[in-house]
């Protein structure tokens, strides 16, 4: 299974985008900002390229998460649940809208992300 967020639009204070599973748009997602945008301290979004995501528990979160592996220079950086910027230390959050610094519907968008994707190898690229 193939993901694929489309970041459209960059703001000093988050990086909004679409997440596509095989070629079909499923939701909406927020990041922190993009450091082409503002001279970001960490956390910031994560680098454009491809990853693989697998399920696993987040000790932060309390919940299974999808896990972004092989992010450069980082670690636990995941798909999650929320609705704001300051919610994420550079991971992505989903929702089924948006707008600026904000995703809506967060908890439900990932629980059917989550069963969408269920026992399927996932390949995530961010462009």
């Amino acid at each position: 299974m193939n993901l694929k967020i489309i970041r459209n639009k960059l703001f000093p204070t988050s990086t909004l985008g679409e997440l596509w599973i095989d070629g079909i748009f499923f939701c909406y997602t927020l990041e922190r900002p993009d450091t082409s945008v503002v001279n970001a301290q960490a956390p910031w979004s994560i680098p454009r390229g491809k990853y693989e995501v697998t399920p696993r528990w987040s000790a932060h979160n309390k919940m299974e998460v999808l896990g972004i592996n092989h992010v450069p220079g980082r670690t636990d950086i995941e798909i999650h649940p929320a609705n704001w910027p300051t919610q994420l230390l550079g991971c992505i959050a989903v929702g089924d809208n948006q707008s600026q610094d904000y995703v809506g519907d967060s908890r439900d968008t990932f629980a059917k992300l989550m069963a969408k994707i269920k026992d399927q190898t996932l390949m995530l690229e961010i462009v």
